[in-house]
């Protein structure tokens, strides 16, 4: 038989939980809407405007070699599970800092000095089984140990969901290098030399001592002048401007209309539940000792 403190242990904590449930639509609504959304993009577009790009460049390789890696893992290659856990995900956007912020802070109540009580806190006071329990070090020890946790959790969650979002960034990307060079390639480089021998072409038929009707059928039998190296240097850097304007783009639209298609919700009661199974096990787990 349980014991009273672990009792009002649980009951606080499906309390607690509930209203995290209940606090959903709040947060999708007033906390991770398009504008709210687009503000802090637009507020962190220069710390960020490096690690978007790399983080959908890195994206697609990230996933193959982690593939292999489990594969080989499955085999029973002891150094491929050494190595799975050392891969960088991603580098971590400020954007993505700020959504975790938003998640904690918004949906689970807790403080962003660490100082003040969170709602965790407050509601294991509000019972009275617990009034005498809360002032103790073991659970104020406790707490701290819970909120770790739920920050911990948060900081994975959006890691995965940025996860996806890069994956959507490298999927824009391939199909604008099919689209305009006829080629499936997240390689940056390649694109600047192919929109710079493009604009070498052009401007070579623009300037044929001909005309330009004559210098378009010359130039489809001889191949035009190759690019100069400022030509190059210019589309490549040009490319990696688009490519972070998309990618930051897809990464200020990816909460917002996940939020309306219903997947955000569904997530985020996997993050509740997730966070809830883990801190019962502990609170109980605490109290029995």
């Amino acid at each position: 038989m349980p014991s009273p403190v672990s009792q009002a242990l649980q009951e606080s904590l499906e309390t607690y939980i509930r209203a995290r449930r209940e606090r959903i639509p709040h947060l999708l609504e007033e906390s991770l809407n398009l504008r709210k959304c687009a503000g802090i993009q637009g507020r962190y577009f220069a710390h960020d405007f490096f690690r978007n790009p790399l983080n959908t460049l890195w994206a697609i390789p990230y996933m193959s070699l982690r593939k292999i890696l489990e594969i080989f893992e499955k085999f029973g290659v002891e150094l491929a599970r050494t190595i799975v856990p050392q891969i960088p995900r991603a580098w971590k956007t400020d954007f993505q800092r700020e959504v975790e912020r938003l998640i904690q802070v918004d949906l689970f109540g807790l403080p962003l000095d660490r100082v003040s009580p969170s709602d965790l806190s407050l509601e294991l006071g509000k019972h009275d089984a617990l009034k005498a329990y809360v002032t103790s070090l073991e659970c104020q020890n406790l707490l701290l140990q819970a909120e770790t946790e739920i920050r911990k959790e948060v900081a994975a969650y959006c890691e995965t969901q940025n996860g996806f979002t890069d994956l959507a960034a490298s999927g824009g990307t391939l199909v604008f290098a099919q689209i305009f060079f006829g080629d499936r390639s997240l390689d940056v480089f390649t694109m600047g030399r192919r929109w710079a021998s493009f604009w070498s072409r052009r401007e070579a038929i623009s300037h044929f001592v001909f005309g330009k009707k004559l210098g378009h059928i010359y130039y489809s039998f001889i191949r035009p002048p190759a690019p100069t190296t400022g030509q190059v240097w210019l589309a490549t850097g040009i490319g990696l401007v688009l490519l972070a304007l998309l990618s930051t783009t897809v990464s200020a639209f990816s909460y917002p209309v996940r939020g309306k298609l219903g997947l955000e919700k569904i997530q985020l009661e996997k993050l509740i539940q997730s966070i809830e199974d883990k801190l019962l096990l502990k609170f109980i787990k605490n109290a029995r000792g």
